[in-house]
């Protein structure tokens, strides 16, 4: 039996190091009253492949989420430190942040992409395409885009 899911209670204010490191977990809940996930908190979970943290979170810890399967990961504005190498590894990341914050720094500083105006799992970021000028790429920069009139929901 393997661990896939887990929720995290309300009052925990930690995810401590290596508490589900290189687990099968696939999706986490973390609840508003953590304010920290420390180093190696979900190091190795090569099933999760998106993570929403939640505002009031504070720091990330290095290597936090090195190595785990993650494509997405929403940012709060109220995360003002985020350890080195925390997404080492998660080569197909793109990082849901809001502009003029230190995810944006960060992102920035480790030429990681992401994306400045997706809302919580916003398409556009998993599918790496955003209409307008709201997404930016870092590594390699979009040199051609073909739409379609279908609507994609």
């Amino acid at each position: 039996m393997y661990l896939t899911g887990v929720t995290i209670p309300d009052g925990i204010m930690a995810i401590g190091g290596r508490a589900l490191a290189d687990s099968s977990l696939a999706d986490v809940s973390i609840p508003a009253t953590v304010t920290s996930i420390t180093s190696n908190a979900f190091a190795g979970c090569e099933r999760l492949t998106d993570v929403i943290i939640p505002d009031g979170v504070t720091d990330i810890g290095g290597r936090a989420f090195a190595y785990s399967g993650l494509t997405g990961a929403t940012i709060p504005a109220s995360v003002t430190a985020i350890g080195k190498d925390a997404f080492i590894g998660c080569a197909e990341i793109v990082l849901r942040v809001r502009e003029g914050t230190a995810a944006e720094q960060y992102a920035k500083e480790h030429t990681m992409p992401f994306c400045t105006q997706c809302g919580k799992s916003a398409p556009c970021c998993h599918l790496r395409v955003c209409i307008g000028l709201h997404f930016y790429m870092q590594k390699s920069p979009l040199i051609r885009a073909s739409f379609s009139s279908k609507a994609i929901d």
